[in-house]
């Protein structure tokens, strides 16, 4: 999909140690901006700008809401133009003004001491259409530095999910072994196919794909059988 210059994106949270961190206009997994909340009773939102994976912070300000570790919040960041509003469980917390990125994906981010679960992600264009969305109740390669447990995404310690859009709409990972003759080869050809389900939210209606490989390879029979397997951050 291509980003939206504007969007809304929805989830949930809950810290799972230290804080909770949403990256969104992402340019790369470098340069985006970043809402942290601090839980540990510490209970702020501090706003961050990313450039060339340098942090700055722009503001910290006080929740309303005290954030329990282990209990799950709701989320809101409302893009358009340069104004960026924030809501905690359907409550404005506040309002920001940045114009370093115009456009990106969505994504998390930890530090060396925080993990956090996210769950039901979903990213609205100005339209309320929706863009984007995962329940992570499946296997899913959206965020793949993450974990999917019990339906729910776990970002570890140390971890940056931040990903332009668009996001792999199709993948296919093929492993496997076999056994040849004990005589010599001269040629192998090695046919193989997969498909990976569609994703929920993508924007095409049939993302089955097939990959196939051949593989050819001379083989001598005095010489060894060819191998057929296929700045500081904020903590």
């Amino acid at each position: 999909m291509t980003s939206p210059a504007d969007y809304t994106v929805n989830g949930t949270f809950a810290i799972r140690a230290g804080n909770a961190s949403v990256a969104f206009r992402v340019k790369d997994s470098a340069d985006f901006l970043m809402w942290q909340f601090r839980g540990g009773g510490v209970n702020t939102l501090v706003t961050h700008r990313t450039v060339r994976g340098r942090f700055t912070v722009l503001k910290t300000l006080r929740l309303p809401v005290r954030l329990v570790t282990g209990t799950s919040y709701r989320f809101s960041i409302v893009t358009t133009g340069s104004a960026i509003k924030t809501y905690l469980n359907g409550r404005l917390v506040d309002r920001s003004t940045d114009a370093t990125f115009t456009a990106g994906g969505i994504g998390f981010r930890t530090g060396r001491t925080e993990s956090a679960w996210f769950d039901d992600v979903t990213v609205l264009d100005p339209a309320g259409t929706t863009v984007f969305s995962n329940t992570f109740d499946t296997a899913s390669m959206d965020f793949p530095c993450g974990q999917i447990t019990g339906g729910r995404l776990l970002i570890g310690p140390g971890r940056t999910c931040a990903r332009p859009f668009p996001y792999p709409v199709t993948w296919a990972f093929l492993r496997g072994q076999l056994a040849v003759a004990a005589k010599q080869v001269s040629w192998a050809h090695l046919y193989a196919t997969g498909s990976s389900p569609s994703r929920p939210g993508s924007s095409c209606t049939d993302c089955r794909s097939t990959a196939a490989s051949s593989v050819s390879a001379r083989h001598s029979p005095s010489g060894p059988r060819p191998d057929t397997t296929a700045s500081t951050s904020p903590d």
